[in-house]
């Protein structure tokens, strides 16, 4: 089993942030119908979207197991043996994305892992 290349991790993140934010700004619209926010607004909408984004995260990979994402790039996740991974894996991957600076592992590991992948022990495939 090979992971899927640092390209196309790239996408899933940028179609995975992208539906996110759209989804959440839609809500926000509905929630907020003036225009002017306050600082602490603002800052509440910053934490918000952080739980909405866990949200998506965990939906996805723990009830749908497959994020849109890698269902448009035909890409799966797998434990290290090829099987499906549990949900306590899937939840712990969807935890560890929102460790600061996540992302950048990526660049200095070797098979093209993150470390949401390596702390629960899951692999990012082709289908």
């Amino acid at each position: 089993m090979i992971n899927i290349s640092r390209r196309k991790r790239f996408l899933n993140w940028v179609i995975d942030t992208t539906i996110c934010l759209i989804a959440f700004i839609g809500i926000v619209r509905l929630l907020y119908v003036s225009s002017f926010l306050s600082q602490t607004e603002i800052r509440q909408l910053k934490y918000l979207f952080l739980f909405f984004n866990f949200l998506y995260y965990l939906l996805f990979e723990c009830l749908l197991q497959i994020p849109l994402s890698k269902f448009i790039t035909k890409s799966t996740v797998v434990d290290q043996s090829g099987n499906k991974p549990t949900i306590k894996q899937l939840a712990l991957r969807t935890v560890i994305r929102f460790i600061p600076l996540e992302p950048l592992f990526i660049l200095f590991s070797e098979d093209k892992s993150t470390l949401h992948d390596l702390l629960s022990k899951t692999k990012t495939i082709n289908s």
